[in-house]
């Protein structure tokens, strides 16, 4: 019974990491940076517009919260996924439309769960 137990507890762990990464447009719409830095591996590669680096996890996070701070999102959809063949690497691409009808293009690349590189560029 306790095996049967842990092996659920387990499942539904890897269930809420798997809808984290699938939500992850959602909490640029609402500015969530928290959640977004849960799911940043160690080290990401973050390009913003022709800004590219590759950031430990507290830097991407100032980053990203200073560009959404700049451009405050009115909505930002998915428009399109992908997965690699052994499902250990994914990448979602997003539209953001700001308050000031800016349109961006957002690219987040997955590697084992943690987000390692973000893109942000023009529409």
């Amino acid at each position: 019974m306790k095996y049967l137990l842990s092996m659920f507890l387990f499942s539904m762990t890897l269930n809420l990491s798997g809808q984290n990464i699938a939500n992850v447009f959602k909490y640029i719409e609402n500015q969530d940076v928290e959640s977004i830095t849960s799911l940043l591996g160690e080290e990401t590669d973050l390009c913003i517009l022709e800004d590219q680096e590759i950031l430990l996890r507290p830097e991407v996070s100032a980053k990203l919260k200073s560009f959404l701070s700049t451009n405050l999102p009115s909505s930002c959809t998915e428009v399109h996924s992908g997965d690699s063949k052994k499902k250990t690497s994914n990448y979602r691409l997003g539209k953001l439309q700001t308050k000031t009808g800016e349109q961006f293009r957002i690219f987040v690349y997955t590697e084992d769960k943690d987000i390692v590189e973000v893109r942000i560029d023009k529409w």
